[in-house]
């Protein structure tokens, strides 16, 4: 059976993001277990030095508080001195866990520790991560997208928030039909090589210049049937350009390749 170049790119792709679907989870999970590893040592160096003794029961139920946490955004700053990232911006994550207090008070502590533990731990279980680490684990613009005070659970939650620019204008100009009724207008492209694509992490925003109205297309979502009065549009694949006026973006109308036009409006 013969197999097609676009039937190749497509059972590639499918593969690629079958690889790939869990990193940001996978990127968090890491950050998640790092944190708690280091909530539950500080508990425990912090209570043997006030000679405080902690259950192997009452520390199961710490373990399940812990786990019940979720991230918080403590701050986001500029490049940092010292750290292998000085050039890029950085974010401060903590796993902040809402019913801590209540946990190491059941768990035997004292109340009157139990506020400098909290305050502690606070400090001790927050993760740096630099832009780049962040955008590449999650997909671009995601580190764009936190803000400080920020609650989430998964990555999903991030990736869900990355919004498309805001200083879009609305297109006014000529009308286009077949190839050229769709313009790419914005484009966030994770390449893995020179030539192959992150589809995960790819993001397109379009216009559809019959009405203006713009929308976004994502690289996981390819194959993506358009309309036209000349046929379908299915853009399948993600390739480099090297001229401005094409985008990333290749599609096949009635049987022609051909990558969408870019243009900023």
């Amino acid at each position: 059976m013969k197999i097609t170049r676009k039937q190749l790119k497509r059972i590639i792709k499918e593969e690629l993001i079958r690889l790939n679907e869990s990193s940001g989870e996978d990127y968090l999970n890491g950050k998640r277990a790092e944190a708690i590893g280091l909530i539950r040592n500080s508990i425990v160096q912090m209570a043997d030095a006030d000679d405080i003794e902690i259950s192997q029961s009452a520390m199961e139920e710490l373990d399940i508080a812990l786990d019940n946490g979720s991230w918080k955004v403590s701050r986001k700053s500029g490049p940092v001195p010292g750290l292998n990232w000085d050039n890029e911006s950085s974010v401060t994550l903590d796993w902040d866990v809402e019913n801590l207090e209540d946990a190491l008070l059941e768990a035997g502590v004292p109340e009157y520790e139990v506020e400098r533990m909290v305050d502690s731990i606070s400090f001790i279980a927050a993760v740096s991560v630099s832009q780049s680490e962040f955008d590449k684990a999650l997909g671009a613009g995601s580190f764009d997208a936190l803000e400080t005070n920020d609650r989430f659970e998964s990555a999903s939650e991030i990736t869900q928030k990355i919004k498309k620019p805001a200083s879009k204008k609305v297109y006014n100009g000529p009308k286009g039909k077949g190839q050229t009724r769709y313009i790419v207008t914005s484009q966030m492209t994770k390449w893995y090589s020179e030539d192959e694509a992150n589809y995960n992490s790819s993001i397109f925003y379009l216009v559809d210049t019959v009405d203006g109205v713009e929308f976004e297309v994502k690289g996981s979502e390819l194959p993506f049937v358009l309309p036209t009065t000349e046929g379908e549009i299915e853009i399948f694949d993600i390739l480099p350009s090297g001229n401005h006026n094409e985008s990333h973006l290749v599609a096949e109308l009635n049987g022609k390749e051909f990558r969408l036009a870019r243009k900023d409006i």
